[in-house]
Order: C-alpha cells, then structure tokens, then sequence
C-alpha cells in the first residue's frame, strides 16, 4: 500500500469521525463526482477509439480512391486496369496495408493518442506523414515497376489528406458524447490567472478540457491552512501531497494546470513536488506574456532542473521572408487567374451607377510605406460628403466612428457593395496589392496613419510586416472583437508567424466569411 493510499485513508477516517466544513464546495460533492468520472471511458478506450477512428479515414481513403480510379479507367479510358489479375490487386492491398501502419505510427510517436493538442498543431503532423508516406508509395511504384494506377495512388492519399482530420473531429464528439475524451481539470493558481487559463482552455473544445474546479494557491499553501480545521492541509495531515490528492478527489478531476502569478512562481518547487509524489499529472502556465509563444524553442542542460527558453523571431528571418513572399506570389497569380471572369462581371455591376468599379484607399504598410489598399468600391460615388453629414448631424455615430472606424448600417454602401462586403468579396482585388509586393495574403489588417497611433507600443510590430488580406482578426470575429483585441490579434500574428499559421488562417477565412462571423 502506497503512502497516498494510507494517508487518503487516515484522512476518510478522520473525517467520518469530526465532520468539517470543506473550504471548496465541491469537495462535499466527492462522491457524486467519483461516480461521474467512472461512468466515463477510460483514457485508454479513448485512445484506442481515436487510433480506430485514423485507421477507418486512411482505409475510407483507399476505397473511394480506388472506386474511382476503377470507374474512370474502364468507363473513361477503356483501360486494361479493370482486368487487373488477382496477384498485381493482391500485392497492392498487402503493400496498402503496410503504408497504412506508417502514419499512424508516426502520430502514435508524437503523442497524437495520448496527449491532447490543438487541431492545427495535429493537422501540420497529419500532412507531415501523409505527404511522406505518398512520397513513399511513389518510390515503392517506381522501384517495382508495378503496373498499377496512379491516379488511385495519387487520390487516395488527397482524400486521406481530409478524412482524417475529419475523422478525428468526429471521433471527438462522439467520444465525448458517451462519456469518453472529456478530461476533468483543476486550475491552481492565483484567481486572476486561473480565470484566463479556464477561458483559453475552454476555447479549445478540440481538446476535451472540462474545467472541474478551481483551488487558490495561496489558500492551499499558506502555513495557517495547516493549523485550521477547514482547510484542506489540516484535513490531509499536513501533507501537501495528501491535500493535492483530496482536492482532485473531490473534483472529480484527473489532471493539473498550475497558472501562478509571477510571485507564485518563485515559491512553486514544493507544489511541483508534491504534485510528482502523488503521481498527478499536471501542466504549468507559467506568466510569461508579450513575446511570441509559438516562436519559443526550449533548451535544457544534462543534469541540472533548468529549462532554457529562446525567442525565435521567425518573420525576421531572410529564409522565412522569402518562403513568406513566394507562397503569396504562387497563390495570388493562381487566385487572379481563376477569378478572371468574376472579376469582369462584379466590375461591370458597380459601373451601373456610373462611377468606377475600383477603389483606392491610403493605408500604411510595412516600414510605415503608404500605398493604395485597392477594392471593388462598395460605396457610393458622394461617399465622403455622406459621412461627413452623418458626423456633424449625430453625436452617436460620430463616437462610433471615433471608436471603431467603422459604422454599423452605414449609409454610404451601396446594394451591390452590401453584398460585397458582407462575403469580404470587396477586398480581393487586393490580391494586385500582393502581386506588387504591397500586401500579403496573411497579415495584420491594414490602416491608416491615425490608426497606427492607437496601437501605441505595438506599432512596432505592425510596422513590421506587410498588412494581409485576411488576418487572425478577420476570423476571430471582426466587428464583434474590440480595437483592442484587433491590436493584440495583430501583434500575435507577427509575434508567432509561422508558415503553417498562414496556411490555418487561410483556412478559417472561408467558414469565417461564408458564415458572416462578425461581419460589418
């Protein structure tokens, strides 16, 4: 029997005998919470559901792949691969199978199964292995001189490509709405900061935190909570390790988040002990705040408890710069070529009015350079006039517009440019910009000269970068978030680009634009 194990006894002995009040309510609630979390599934049901759910999206893959590439070939091509002999399908499938094991060996080793990481972080990993295991089944085709359809090869790892994060998505609601996946969380730490860690934990439903409870450090650790009856150290003993196991007990909670304040931190070394003696697993935020996170590499040294912790500046970089401008090069000239014809028809709708279909506005770029943000002009011909009357005749709108440079129901935009700016469609010919090296298509949200003055000591970060197309803010809300939030959002970006993030923006805009989330 473990020393936990005995003391956890003592103390449920103790406390049948001199009842006292709990100093968190939950604790009360010990048992009925006990019985919640056995009615969930074990963490390693979940892991075994969500290796499952990877193993069907890869197999789900192959199979539509290979429908496809049966009925293309025969029906299209009148080909010689519908009468593939037994033996060349047979050695596919064997080789199929074995490919199959190597991403999911792969995410196994990176703890896909095991721990809980955001979606875009687990996307990047999902495309690493796909990508080489395609490169992989290529060299394997050309090696063998196997007589086999590429285009089967090719489709099945591009639908693999969206299956799989579709899978996991899934798996995910489904295990969580049978009991599994949900990881019961107690925050420890100074109220403030285990408030901001509950937010940004909830935020993340992807990784299945539940918040259980929240214990104050101060509270749990202070020397009088030894010497009184009603606190959770008088109750385990004294023993630190004891209270931590009482108090995720009584939460009903598996794992830890320590969020202390910068005072907190100093005096953290036993509570990091305690936590390893009684076999608690548990993260730590620590208040390190106004650098890049994402851009952070951790270090360490041989034999000594230190952690290392270096800033990456990525967007400063000369290789990350050019990586930077050549995906906005490839992807702009793409994007143009495609929406040619859209480009024609929108420009000949707003002409009806008799004004031009473009529009330029003076924002500032990169190094504080001003160009002209080009746009389909959404606003009448008289639009400054229009807004100048509204500022002068009505102090409300006139503080909106001090506020947020924007007003909601404006009455300058036109019908066409209505329905141009609630699906953002008005900003693509920004994509000109891009082409010039004026903007980029991720980036901060570009402004004007007394704009910049409001993002006080983040100007520098704006500063240094050029404006996007679309940004963090642009699917974070928009028009719901404050100025401020705006201002955090950019620096963020720059503070921890990465071209990855670029890619997962890119991504959000559309559900973010075809859902009008925060649009003006």
């Amino acid at each position: 029997m473990s020393i936990v194990t005995a003391l956890n006894k003592q103390i449920s002995a103790f406390e049948a005998a001199t009842p006292v009040a709990p100093p968190f309510p939950a604790i009360a609630d010990a048992t009925a919470r006990a019985e919640a979390a056995g009615s969930r599934l074990t963490p390693l049901a979940d892991r075994f559901m969500l290796l499952l759910g990877d193993m069907g999206a890869l197999v789900l893959a192959q199979l539509i792949a290979g429908l496809v590439a049966f009925g293309v070939n025969i029906q299209l091509f009148n080909t010689e691969f519908g009468a593939l002999g037994a033996e060349e399908l047979t050695s596919r499938l064997v080789r199929i199978g074995f490919l199959l094991m190597l991403p999911v060996l792969w995410w196994a080793a990176k703890g896909h199964y095991s721990k809980r990481t955001p979606f875009w972080a687990e996307a990047k990993e999902i495309v690493k292995a796909i990508a080489l295991v395609a490169l992989v089944d290529g060299f394997l085709l050309y090696l063998t001189k196997d007589y086999f359809s590429r285009l089967w090869m090719l489709q099945a790892w591009f639908w693999a490509l969206i299956l799989v994060p579709v899978a996991r998505i899934a798996m995910r609601h489904v295990l969580k709405r049978y009991g599994g996946w949900t990881a019961p969380v107690l925050l420890i730490g100074s109220k403030e900061n285990t408030d901001e860690a509950a937010q940004v934990l909830e935020s993340e439903p992807y990784l299945g935190y539940e918040i259980a409870g929240t214990v104050d450090l101060a509270e749990l650790t202070s020397e009088t909570n030894a010497v009184n009856p009603g606190s959770l150290l008088y109750r385990a003993g004294g023993q630190l390790s004891a209270a931590l196991s009482l108090a995720c007990n009584g939460y009903g909670a598996r794992f830890v988040v320590l969020a202390p304040s910068p005072e907190e931190m100093a005096r953290l070394d036993h509570i990091l002990r305690a936590l390893h003696r009684a076999r608690i697993a548990f993260s730590i935020i620590p208040p390190v705040k106004g650098i890049g996170v994402m851009a952070l590499e951790t270090g360490n040294f041989f034999s000594h408890d230190l952690v290392m912790l270096t800033l990456a500046d990525n967007l400063n970089r000369p290789m990350a710069r050019l990586v930077k401008r050549s995906f906005d090069l490839i992807v702009a000239s793409l994007a143009l070529m495609a929406l040619s014809p859209f480009f024609w028809a929108v420009s000949a709708l707003i002409r009806l009015d008799g004004g031009p279909a473009f529009f330029g506005h003076r924002r500032v770029g990169e190094k504080g350079r001003e160009f002209l943000c080009r746009k389909f002009r959404t606003m009448h011909v008289d639009g400054d006039a229009i807004l100048k009357e509204i500022l002068e005749s009505d102090p409300l709108r006139a503080a909106e517009w001090a506020r947020d440079q924007k007003l909601r129901d404006d009455p300058r935009i036109t019908p066409v440019g209505a329905f141009l700016r609630k699906t953002s469609l008005d900003e693509l010919p920004q994509l000109l910009n891009v082409i010039r090296g004026e903007m980029s298509l991720v980036g901060p949200r570009p402004v004007t000269y007394p704009e910049v003055l409001r993002y006080g000591e983040d100007a520098e970060y704006y500063l240094s970068a050029k404006p996007g197309i679309t940004g963090l803010w642009q699917v974070s809300g928009r028009n719901d978030t404050t100025y401020l939030r705006r201002v955090q959002l950019d620096a963020w970006y720059v503070k921890n680009w990465s071209l990855w993030q670029d890619i997962a923006i890119m991504f959000k805009t559309l559900p973010a634009v075809l859902l009008r989330q925060g649009a003006c």
